[in-house]
Parts: structure tokens; C-alpha cells; sequence
């Protein structure tokens, strides 16, 4: 979806259809907030899959560039890139009453097993320790890139696109709360894009990775 149509559904609901007040510079800056608000408390909003090349070793991280939290682990990809033996996550605990000396066992090409801590998202942990350059397939919650103008697509998936213009209604509202009326309406913007992601569910338990 185009960052466009959000912008234009946004004008309605601020009755600016003729960009009397606000420009779409100064939308756009309210929309990539609220994509990053949105991804922020539901993960997946902007989640990726991506094959990962590992360092030697247990900890290892996703990638750095955009990677906010790791959401699960996949797979190994073996050396002809095809599909490999599947990654089961588990905890440390577990891994410590099997084996205390885990991370210090030999490094492998074949991962079996991950540790997650949701404390610190972008590191997991391998077991066995692996090969530097060992491949993996992840998918993990991404940064959504910003939308520089109305053409441009948007970070998150397209079923927010309500509540990503609730937000932006909000924050433009908040701008003009010296006015009780704006004021009430900013409230009444944000109650709508908090109800839209059920924003009381506890967001980041949901986004650890689990046996499935």
C-alpha cells in the first residue's frame, strides 16, 4: 500500500482535503512514527525472513541494519543453499540440565538448537556452537523503512493502515491542543489506535519465539 492513500484517508478525518493546514511533508513525519510505534508493539507488523551467516560460537545477533527482535529460527541452509535440518528453540535452563558445559562443546556446520532471551532481542544463542559462516534462516521483526513521500510504500504491513491514520490524526490534533475541541480529538484518535491493536495484550511475551 502506498503511503498516499493513508495520507488522503488522514486528510478526511482532519477535514484538510486541500492541505490548508497540514502539508504532506509534516504527515509523512507523524507516519513513519506511527510505523515504528506499530512495530514497536506488534512485531510481526514488519517482520522479514532472511538467511543469516553465523560467527563462531554461540551468540549471535540479527541483522544489524534494520533487526529490532528476533522472532524465530528456521532452519539451516546447507552449502549448496538448499534446506536443512530444522532449528528447535529452547531454554537455557534446558540446555544447562542436559549438558552444563553447552557452550563450550565443539563448533559444528549443523545447528540444532537455539536460546532466546527476550531481555536482549537482536542476540540468540546457538547450540552446538557454530562455524563461522554457517547459515541459517530467520525471520525476525524489522525497522520499517520511512516513506520520503506519497509514492512510497509502507514499512508495515497494510492492514494497519487504520490505525497507522488514527495515529497520524492523533499527533496532529496534539499539535493543536490549546483547543479543547483538538484536544478531545486527539484523545479520541488515539483510544481508536489503541483499541485497533489491542495495545493491553502483552505485546513483547507474544513475540518471543515458542515450540510450535
Amino acid at each position: 500500500m502506498k503511503a498516499g492513500i493513508v495520507l488522503d484517508a488522514v486528510r478526511r478525518l482532519l477535514t484538510d482535503k486541500a492541505s490548508t493546514r497540514w502539508s504532506d511533508p509534516d504527515l509523512l513525519v507523524w507516519l513513519n512514527m506511527g510505523q515504528r510505534s506499530i512495530a514497536g508493539l506488534i512485531p510481526s507488523a514488519a517482520s522479514k525472513r532472511a538467511t543469516i551467516a553465523l560467527v563462531a560460537g554461540i551468540e549471535q545477533s540479527i541483522p544489524a541494519a534494520d533487526g529490532v527482535r528476533l522472532l524465530s529460527v528456521l532452519h539451516n541452509i546447507q552449502a549448496d543453499d538448499t534446506m536443512g535440518r530444522v532449528v528447535t528453540v529452547s531454554t537455557r535452563a534446558e540446555m544447562n540440565d542436559i549438558r552444563v558445559s553447552w557452550p563450550a562443546t565443539s563448533q559444528a556446520d549443523v545447528i540444532r538448537h537455539y536460546v532466546y532471551d527476550d531481555d536482549q532481542p537482536k542476540i540468540f544463542e546457538v547450540w552446538p556452537p557454530a562455524n563461522a559462516g554457517v547459515k541459517l534462516r530467520i525471520v525476525y521483526a524489522a525497522l520499517p523503512v520511512d516513506c520520503a513521500n506519497r509514492e512510497a510504500d509502507l514499512g508495515i504491513d497494510a492492514i494497519y493502515d487504520g490505525a497507522l491514520a488514527d495515529y497520524v490524526c492523533f499527533r496532529c490534533y496534539m499539535e493543536d491542543s490549546e483547543d479543547p475541541a483538538d484536544g478531545q480529538k486527539a484523545a479520541n484518535h488515539l483510544a481508536a489506535y489503541q483499541q485497533a491493536l489491542g495495545v493491553k495484550a502483552e505485546t513483547d511475551q507474544a513475540a518471543v519465539p515458542k515450540r510450535k
